[in-house]
C-alpha cells in the first residue's frame, strides 16, 4: 500500500511540474513578443537557452531579441543574435536586412553593405535594403551609388518619404540644388507633418535668394517644431538679408535662448546690430560666436573690420567674456555703472585722481566692458606708478572700443 501511494505522489508531481513548465514557456513567449523591452530580453533569453525550442522558433526569439539590441544596444549583441538565427535559417532576407542595420549603428559599413546586397539578392523588390545599403554608401562618402540606391528604393516603394528625404540630402551635398529641392518637395508632397524637410527646403531657397519662399518654409518648421532653435536662426538670417532688422532680430534672439551653444546664430544676431548701427552689441556677438567656433570666417572678417584701426582681434577675443558680462546687464546695472563712470571722470577732471581711481574700478566691476572707463581707471593707475595693471586696461579700452561720448555728459 505505501508503495503505490509513492509511485502515485511521484506520478502528480511530475504532471504538476509538467504544467508549470508549459507554463512558465507561455509566460516567456507573452514577454518575447511583448512591448515591454526589458520583459522581451527576459523571456528571449529564457526560451533560447531552455535548450527545447524548435529551429523555427529559435530565429523568432533570436530576432526579436536582437531588436531590442539594435534599438538601444549593444549593438554588437544585435548582431551576435541576428547571425545566430541568421545560422539556423539562412536564406530569410530580412534578417540579412536587419542585421545590416545593426552593423550600420555600430559604423560596420563594409559588413553592411554585404548583408543589403544579400538580403536584396534574397528579394529584390524590397524597398528597404535598398535604403539601408544606401545610407551606408553615403556614410563612407559614396554619393552616388546611395543615389543610385535611394532611386532604387523610391522606384519600388514610392511613398517611401524617407528615401525622399535622404535623396535630397545627398544632392545637397553634392551641390545640385534645384534636384535637392524637387526632392525635398516629393517628400513634403507625401509627408507634411516633417520639420526637417522644410527647413533643409528653406535653407535652399533662401540660399538662392529665394527669401519669401525660404521664409514660408521655416515658419512651417517652426510651426511643426516649436523649440527648431536652427529655423529661428535661419529665419533671423533671411530676414536680414530682406532689411527686416527688427523681425529678424526677435528669431535670433530666440535661436540663441533654445541653443546657446550654436555659434551661427551669434554671428546672425551680430550682423543684424551691425546693419542697426549697435556696434559694440555686435562686436560682443562676433567675439561670442568666434568664442565657441575659432574657424568662423564670417565673424572674423566682421571683427577686424568693427576693430579698426589697429588690429586687435587676438586682444579682443581674450576679452570675449567681458564682453558677454558687460552685454548682459540689466537696465538697473547699467545705470548704476554709468552714474560712476561719470562721477569717476567728473573726480578725474578735477584732479582727484585716487578717488576717480576707485570710483572707475567700482563701475568696471558692474560694467567690464566700458571703454571709457578702462581708459580713464589705466590713467589713473599709472599716475599712481602701477604701470604694468595700468597697460593691461589700455589693452582693454582699445578693445572695447574707445571713449564714447555719453560718459562726459
Amino acid at each position: 500500500m505505501q508503495r503505490k501511494l509513492w509511485v502515485w505522489v511521484t506520478a502528480s508531481g511530475l504532471l504538476f511540474a509538467g504544467a508549470a513548465e508549459a507554463q512558465n514557456r507561455d509566460g516567456n513567449v507573452i514577454w518575447c513578443n511583448g512591448d515591454d523591452l526589458d520583459l522581451r530580453v527576459r523571456g528571449c533569453s529564457a526560451l533560447i537557452t531552455s535548450g527545447h525550442e524548435a529551429s523555427a522558433d529559435l530565429v523568432n526569439w533570436y530576432y526579436l531579441r536582437a531588436h531590442v539590441y539594435a534599438t538601444r544596444g549593444p549593438y554588437d549583441q544585435a548582431t551576435a543574435d541576428y547571425t545566430a538565427a541568421i545560422a539556423l535559417m539562412p536564406d530569410l532576407p530580412n534578417l540579412y536586412r536587419a542585421r545590416g542595420y545593426a552593423y550600420f549603428l555600430r559604423g560596420l559599413y563594409d559588413l553592411a553593405i554585404t548583408d543589403f546586397t544579400k538580403a536584396i539578392s534574397l528579394k529584390s523588390d524590397d524597398a528597404i535594403p535598398y535604403l539601408g545599403r544606401a545610407r551606408a554608401y553615403k556614410a563612407k562618402g559614396l554619393d552616388d551609388q546611395a543615389i543610385t540606391d535611394y532611386t532604387k528604393a523610391v522606384a519600388l516603394a514610392p511613398d517611401l518619404t524617407e528615401a525622399y528625404e535622404r535623396l535630397g540630402d545627398v544632392y545637397v551635398d553634392k551641390g545640385v540644388d534645384e534636384q535637392a529641392i524637387a526632392t525635398y518637395t516629393k517628400a513634403i508632397q507625401l509627408n507634411s507633418d516633417t520639420p526637417g524637410v522644410f527647413y533643409r527646403r528653406g535653407t535652399l531657397y533662401a540660399h538662392k535668394g529665394l527669401y519669401d519662399q525660404a521664409l514660408a518654409d521655416f515658419t512651417k518648421a517652426i510651426e511643426l517644431y516649436s523649440g527648431y532653435a536652427l529655423a529661428y536662426n535661419n529665419r533671423a538670417w533671411t530676414f536680414e538679408q530682406k532689411g527686416k532688422y527688427a523681425e529678424g532680430l526677435v528669431d535670433a534672439d530666440k535661436a540663441i535662448a533654445l541653443d546657446p551653444t550654436n555659434w551661427k546664430s551669434y554671428a546672425t544676431r551680430g550682423t543684424i546690430y551691425l546693419a542697426l548701427g549697435k556696434r559694440e552689441l555686435a562686436l560682443a556677438d562676433f567675439l561670442q560666436s568666434l568664442k565657441l567656433n575659432p574657424n568662423d570666417k564670417s565673424s572674423q572678417d566682421e571683427l577686424s573690420q568693427l576693430t579698426a584701426p589697429k588690429d586687435v582681434r587676438a586682444t579682443e577675443l581674450k576679452y570675449a567674456d567681458l564682453f558677454v558680462r558687460s552685454r548682459s546687464l540689466t537696465t538697473k546695472q547699467k545705470t548704476q555703472a554709468l552714474t560712476l563712470f561719470r562721477n569717476g571722470f567728473d573726480m578725474w577732471q578735477r584732479g582727484d585722481f585716487t578717488s576717480a581711481e576707485i570710483t572707475f574700478r567700482y563701475g568696471l566691476d558692474i560694467d567690464p566692458a566700458d571703454g571709457s572707463a578702462n581708459y580713464y581707471y589705466a590713467d589713473c593707475l599709472q599716475r599712481d606708478g602701477n604701470k604694468i595693471t595700468a597697460a593691461e586696461y589700455i589693452s582693454r579700452a582699445i578693445a572695447f572700443g574707445g571713449i564714447p561720448t555719453d560718459i562726459k555728459k
